[in-house]
């Protein structure tokens, strides 16, 4: 067929091949992404999964509501996914911090799948593989696995939740039209579930439901009180969550610090960036207008929302306005979000172009442009200094051996001090060792402590217990659960207390703080 054929023939030649074909390919192209980026690694490549681990850990211990890192604090981070990996891994008896690591490649094929039944049930099946594989290629090879909702390797807990984020919009656009009774329980107990995983994601949620009752049906009374029951269920579902935090903390954040950070694709330096990757999804808005009138509303509202984040994000970044310290999330779980949405229409865009205009040509740099972005998600700098560092200095991330020891060896209620790397954004070794083991810290870095706690206080406990003082560490025992024991976690090179070594490592000195060090004639 020459390179003029008509559209006709080249579409009868395409007729030849099904959307799912394109979309195995795509869910194998993860695949072998997830078992080369991941396959080997015994370490995680990002802090937040250290953070993660130390939850599910928790759990495993018994710590059902508690904080696993700050003795006596509720727990701060949704529950969901942390609880199923606990009793899943208790269920098989596999080795947590090995077994989680790798788990995200497997995990995470649920995103594209999920997202290919997303776009199906709102333009068809082309525009459904269109948009996946847009969400997959475009989205690995120019944004790494925590800027974009697309396929990642890494066992991220909000990449977990992307698939239910997919199937509850998809639950949405296809039962809202008709307004029964009987699936407004669902809905509801479905966006309850997402927060339960997740917080932004729930939001969006919430905000797309309201906002696509209204578009659809206007303000109509069956229409508000099928919402108010919606919301009713998908309230009364967060509660678990929600009410110890409320009836603890009245949700006031006393520290601020890990809503405020800032992803570096969000920073000004990466404004430019940031534009561009967001420009062919703008320059598909237009398609809006065509949708069905729930699919559109859906639509609008997410991409509304996570807009309306962003700019309060760098609105506030600029000192513009006021309520910056109110509901404080990081801002980049909105960018994420704004990828699937502007996928998901440029998916559309693609489908229909194709099949007015299904030249060789056309459908020549479609290929192409796939190919380039097959090869670029194996490339990506960020994700691939992640896995190079994880492989090739685990030590960096945390202390195998230490980990191993302390989760045999002592208390789930142990209390340990541990120096903090000179990054805010980081954990370091020792406390990356003592936080995927679920144990307690007297302050963790305060981009990773409790978020309704003033961290503070706890940073000038930890000061002066490794100062090494009478004092300090008699203070360090005595905050310490009686009986579990208080212990120092300290590199080899850091100047060392006049205590009993319990562990020696290639890298750290671990030190059990005994009673005695608050005995008044000890100096």
């Amino acid at each position: 067929m020459p390179a003029t054929a008509s559209p006709r023939a080249a579409a009868g030649a395409m007729g030849r091949v099904r959307p799912w074909m394109g979309l195995v390919l795509l869910l194998l192209l993860c695949a072998a992404k997830g078992m080369w980026f991941a396959g080997d690694l015994t370490v995680p490549p990002d802090e937040d999964i250290l953070r993660d681990l130390g939850f599910i850990q928790g759990l495993r211990d018994g710590k059902l509501w508690d904080d696993p890192v700050q003795a006596g604090a509720w727990r701060w981070y949704p529950p969901l996914v942390h609880a199923l990996a606990a009793a899943a891994f208790r269920l098989t008896g596999a080795d947590l911090l090995p077994a989680w690591v790798r788990a995200g490649a497997w995990l995470n094929l649920a995103t594209p799948l999920c997202f290919y039944l997303l776009v199906r049930r709102i333009g068809g099946a082309w525009a459904a593989f269109g948009a996946t594989a847009v969400l997959v290629l475009y989205g690995g090879a120019t944004m790494a696995g925590d800027e974009a909702a697309g396929y990642t390797p890494w066992t991220y807990t909000p990449a977990l939740v992307w698939p239910a984020f997919f199937l509850t919009a998809w639950l949405l656009i296809d039962r809202v039209g008709a307004l029964r009774w009987r699936d407004a329980p669902f809905l509801g107990a479905a966006i309850a579930l997402v927060f339960l995983a997740h917080t932004v994601p729930a939001l969006l949620l919430a905000g797309m439901t309201a906002a696509t009752v209204v578009g659809t049906h206007g303000l109509r009374p069956r229409a508000l009180a099928w919402l108010a029951l919606t919301g009713g269920v998908a309230l009364a579902g967060s509660l678990p969550f929600l009410l110890p935090l409320l009836l603890a903390y009245r949700l006031a954040i006393a520290n601020p610090i890990p809503g405020a950070w800032v992803h570096g694709l969000l920073t000004p330096e990466s404004a430019s960036r940031t534009l561009l990757l967001n420009l062919p999804g703008l320059l598909a808005l237009p398609v809006l207008r065509s949708l069905p009138r729930p699919a559109a509303a859906a639509i609008a509202a997410w991409i509304s929302l996570c807009l309306l984040g962003l700019a309060r994000h760098y609105a506030c970044q600029a000192g513009i306005g006021a309520g910056c310290r109110v509901l404080v999330i990081a801002p980049h779980h909105y960018h994420v979000y704004l990828q699937a949405a502007w996928a998901c229409l440029i998916g559309i865009v693609l489908a229909r172009w194709l099949a007015r205009d299904a030249t060789r040509v056309a459908v020549g740099l479609v290929a192409a442009a796939a190919v380039v972005g097959a090869i670029g998600t194996f490339q990506h700098a960020v994700d691939l200094d992640r896995r190079r560092l994880a492989q090739d200095a685990p030590d960096l991330v945390l202390d195998r051996t230490a980990h191993a020891w302390i989760l045999r060896h002592t208390s789930p209620e142990a209390l340990f001090a541990t120096p903090l790397p000179d990054a805010p954004d980081q954990l370091g070794p020792t406390v990356g060792t003592v936080f995927a083991a679920g144990r307690r810290l007297v302050a963790p870095p305060a981009v990773h402590s409790n978020p309704y706690l003033p961290w503070s206080p706890r940073e000038t406990q930890r000061q002066a217990a490794l100062a090494g003082t009478k004092e300090g560490l008699c203070a360090l025992h005595r905050a310490a659960t009686p009986g579990a024991g208080a212990w120092l976690l300290l590199p080899r090179d850091h100047p060392m207390p006049a205590l009993d070594v319990a562990l020696e490592t290639a890298h750290h000195r671990l030190f059990r703080v005994p009673q005695t060090v608050c005995d008044p004639g000890l100096r």
